[in-house]
């Protein structure tokens, strides 16, 4: 994957992406997990066979420095759109697992008419329950075991499992520190994002999760799902992450979607040009 750096205007940031697939192909903007840019290359490598695929590297992980002042996804988010800009993409499908589904949520409530089509994978941000309920399980201070058994189907399949090298224990770390830097508190949601999600109601949305994911409430992504008026699929064989477990068939799932609304959005678009 040929990766880039271009500047953009907010935070005067210098914003790292890879970019596979053909130029003439549909854009889908790929927002990375927890796990890092590098974590999901098979699925990134799925969807760039019928797709141009950029990857914006979030601030803080593959060895990207943090933006001073940019803590938490809505920040965040600007640097997207601008990098959008930066790249003269004027409308992209966006596709996001888990913390990357939380930043092109907030993207989308930010410009909805720039997607053309939104999925959330294994989505986190949105807190739906009670303020004295828990939303997601703890996976910033428990055992690493505990956690690969919470967030995967396979532990055994978790890219962080053999940090023996020290540049791999390093980077480990420099990801997990990135991910609490940005969702410890409030954790792991943005109590205004319930609020904004009408905002998403006419763009095509896929909310997808794994049938194994142990981290969000039971019932969590069908209720997100009904918020926005979302379709739906669930993933055999996967956990909080269907994109590294389960990367063909999630990449199938996805690219259906995306192919049958950017002929929707194509149509509507000719009937106002009419």
């Amino acid at each position: 994957m040929p990766i880039g750096q271009r500047k953009v205007h907010s935070w005067d940031a210098e914003v790292t992406y890879g970019e596979q697939g053909p130029d003439s192909a549909p854009a889908v903007l790929l927002l990375h997990g927890e796990e890092g840019p590098l974590a999901s290359k098979e699925f990134a490598a799925a969807m760039a066979l019928e797709h141009r695929v950029v990857t914006p590297f979030i601030p803080g992980f593959g060895g990207t420095e943090r933006l001073a002042g940019a803590d938490r996804p809505h920040q965040l988010a600007y640097v997207l759109l601008d990098l959008l800009d930066a790249l003269h993409l004027e409308r992209v499908a966006i596709v996001g697992t888990s913390l990357g589904a939380w930043l092109g949520l907030e993207v989308g409530v930010m410009e909805p008419r720039r997607l053309t089509s939104l999925t959330a994978v294994s989505p986190v941000g949105v807190k739906l329950n009670r303020r004295d309920e828990r939303s997601f399980a703890e996976i910033l201070v428990e055992n690493p075991h505990a956690v690969r058994e919470t967030l995967y189907a396979d532990p055994e399949l978790d890219p962080w499992l053999d940090d023996s090298d020290p540049d791999t224990k390093l980077a480990k770390a420099q990801t997990r520190e990135s991910f609490m830097h940005y969702v410890w508190e409030p954790y792991l949601h943005n109590p205004l994002l319930p609020k904004l999600l009408p905002r998403l109601r006419d763009l095509p949305t896929l909310v997808v999760d794994g049938e194994r994911d142990g981290l969000a409430p039971s019932g969590y992504y069908d209720q997100l799902a009904e918020r926005l008026q979302a379709a739906r699929r669930t993933i055999s064989r996967a956990g909080h992450y269907p994109d590294i477990e389960q990367p063909g068939a999630t990449a199938a799932a996805i690219g259906t979607f995306i192919t049958e609304a950017d002929s929707a959005d194509l149509s509507a678009r000719g009937k106002e040009l009419v």
